[in-house]
């Protein structure tokens, strides 16, 4: 997994860092990071500019870009815009200031403390490098940087920001109308939050991460948000050579009605596809493309089609599901009250793993813990709903409500999105494949399964969703590699798992 920080966990992982290192200033740390984005440059975007602009603060950020002005100049000229107030400087900022000042002669240095003087200011370059604030800054800018960014996002030059796009809250991802539009970002130790959102892809054009010259062992307990990467898949327990069908998982699905068959099918198929040992399905009705690996078990329904609520069903389903690893409720299931009281009573009686999705999901609110055996996987509309508050308002502040809906509710929560995020109200997890293909009925029911079959070869609910989900994305990503976005279905998703799986164990 690759660590996240926010805005703040930044500012701790520096402070860690002097302290374990002994440092009494930041000068290594901004001389690393420098060298570090140099080289980024060099490797990926070559040393052949003609001239470039340096946009220092100063702050740490312009200490950074004043080091980097430095190491640049050997190769080209260099022009450094300057806007604040000098005497603010820290003492290592001050000190990379006073080099490129003084120790350069193919380095031009401008001061500007006001809007007045950006007029006529010349933004004619190839190269434009953003080191005005960084990783502390936000969407609130006043002074001469807003017409200073106005100007820069109207050059063709190429532009790389360093660490976070100036006008850009690197926690929660809201920006100012004129935050720098960078080509690339190089960031420092780790991606900031807000670049983990999909949405915001050009702001931060291509995302480098610089390396600062300290391991990354002594922050590991800081961190607690994580993105999964494709290694992570060995996260769950390997299949030995001589395993059997019970080795593999025992799933259950309760899904299904006479008006949705099809979403019980596809949750059941994916779970088959995604390796469970054996795959059960209890409905009121079986859809004919139903994988013939998966054992039917027929439930009683009502006039409408959906579960009834009786001993029949309910006794026959609280002794059947305690047999299984995993137990995955809610795809196609409908939102009956006979049903809701079926769903509530296997809560109540199961300690098995349990996923909850879909219509099964309308039955939390009367829950107030869950457990942690148990992981809900809403999507937006789904959380708007089981919060009670609206779209905008989650949207805001998804990151601390997910954590602490799964505080009080001592239970898992994954988030589907553009960016799917996946908490157990300590840690956060990122799965940032997939593509808009996904936008499309029976995707998410797929994404059920194959958490289903994870789940069932990982203790951590929360690791197994998260990894679901990656894997979920990929055979997205796999599929729209050779066919239209457009064209994608939860069915081809189902049919593009055993690629994903392959190319994700290839990484290992």
């Amino acid at each position: 997994m690759k660590p996240v920080a926010s805005a703040e966990k930044s500012k701790l992982i520096d402070k860690a860092v002097m302290v374990d290192l002994c440092l009494s200033s930041g000068a290594l740390m901004m001389e690393n990071a420098a060298r570090s984005c140099f080289d980024i440059i060099k490797e990926r975007f070559g040393l052949h500019f003609k001239n470039c602009l340096v946009l220092c603060g100063v702050g740490n950020n312009g200490g950074d870009g004043f080091a980097l002005a430095r190491l640049l100049s050997e190769f080209f000229p260099i022009t450094i815009y300057v806007i604040g107030d000098l005497s603010k400087m820290s003492e290592e900022t001050k000190l990379n200031f006073e080099f490129a000042k003084n120790n350069r002669k193919n380095i031009i240095i401008e001061h500007f403390t006001d809007e007045e003087q950006i007029n006529n200011v010349n933004f004619d370059f190839e190269l434009i490098i953003d080191a005005l604030i960084g990783v502390g800054g936000g969407e609130h800018l006043r002074g001469p940087v807003v017409p200073i960014l106005k100007k820069a996002n109207l050059s063709k030059a190429h532009k790389i920001a360093i660490d976070v796009p100036t006008g850009l809250n690197s926690t929660s991802g809201s920006y100012h109308p004129d935050v720098f539009r960078a080509d690339a970002t190089i960031t420092m130790f780790c991606k900031k939050r807000a670049m983990l959102d999909k949405n915001l892809s050009s702001i931060f054009g291509k995302i480098h991460v610089a390396y600062l010259g300290f391991d990354s062992n002594l922050v590991q307990n800081l961190i607690d948000e994580w993105e999964i990467e494709p290694k992570d898949f060995h996260l769950l327990k390997n299949i030995p050579n001589d395993a059997n069908k019970y080795d593999c998982g025992r799933i259950a699905l309760v899904a299904g009605s006479h008006h949705y068959p099809g979403a019980a099918a596809i949750a059941s198929n994916a779970a088959v596809v995604a390796g469970a040992g054996l795959v059960h399905l209890f409905s009121t009705c079986f859809h004919p493309q139903l994988k013939p690996e998966i054992i039917h078990n027929p439930l009683i329904a009502d006039k409408d089609g959906f579960i009834a609520y009786c001993k029949d069903n309910t006794s026959y389903l609280i002794e059947e599901l305690s047999r299984f690893d995993v137990v995955a409720i809610g795809p196609g299931l409908g939102a009956s009250d006979d049903t809701m009281k079926v769903v509530e009573k296997l809560l109540l009686n199961l300690n098995s793993k349990i996923i909850l999705d879909a219509d099964a999901l309308r039955i939390v609110p009367k829950f107030n813990k869950l457990g942690k055996n148990v992981i809900l996987t809403p999507h937006l509309g789904e959380f708007s709903r089981i919060l009670g508050a609206n779209k905008a308002e989650i949207l805001h502040n998804k990151y601390s409500l997910i954590k602490e809906f799964c505080q009080k509710h001592e239970t898992n929560l994954l988030l589907k999105g553009s960016t799917t995020l996946v908490s157990d109200g300590t840690i956060l997890y990122y799965s940032t494949s997939g593509n808009c293909g996904l936008a499309s009925g029976g995707t998410g029911d797929a994404l059920t399964g194959i958490i289903a079959a994870f789940a069932a070869r990982c203790d951590n609910l929360s690791i197994a969703g998260a990894i679901g989900a990656f894997i979920h994305g990929l055979s997205a990503d796999l599929y729209v590699s050779q066919y239209a976005t457009e064209s994608l279905t939860a069915s081809e998703v189902i049919n593009f798992l055993g690629k994903a799986i392959r190319e994700v164990r290839n990484e290992i």
